[in-house]
């Protein structure tokens, strides 16, 4: 006998709803990974700026994501392969080929933050409040994000 929850619909949701939450929550990790690797350089200053304010912001998504699903019993995970990988690779491109680099890597996180929030906004089962949050904020969010990287791609070249 499975337990409810665990198949159908809404395992489907709880699936999604972990998704958003693993997306947010690792995209800020990463986001103080390149920190690390940029504070310390004095002409990185502007770009760490920046680089804070939208750590901030996924962290702050996961704190308001998690208030809204608790009810459904989600936690977050620590780590996703994808993370994992884009972290190593941040740090590795950091080194060898500088800011550019990296910033490149955070739009692709962005853009994978984008894709796993517009599933869970494209759902008929999705209370409004989570619709309302990730349509309202969290992806307007994204396109400022990615506004503001693409403008440090220029800066950096």
């Amino acid at each position: 006998m499975s337990r409810p929850g665990t198949q159908g619909p809404a395992f489907s949701i709880m699936n999604i709803y972990q998704k958003c939450i693993d997306a947010e929550l690792n995209a800020g990790n990463l986001y103080e990974t390149a920190l690390d690797k940029f504070r310390d350089d004095p002409r990185a200053q502007l770009l760490c700026a920046n680089l804070e304010v939208i750590k901030e912001d996924h962290r702050a998504a996961v704190v308001d994501l998690s208030a809204m699903i608790t009810a459904d019993d989600s936690t977050p995970r620590e780590s996703e392969h994808i993370w994992q990988v884009l972290q190593a690779n941040l740090r590795d491109s950091a080194n060898l080929q500088g800011e550019r680099s990296a910033v490149s890597l955070l739009a692709k996180a962005e853009s994978y933050c984008q894709r796993v929030l517009q599933k869970l906004e494209a759902r008929a089962d999705i209370p409004e409040p989570v619709k309302d949050l990730v349509a309202g904020r969290l992806l307007p969010s994204i396109d400022a994000h990615t506004s503001v990287l693409s403008q440090a791609v220029v800066l950096t070249e």
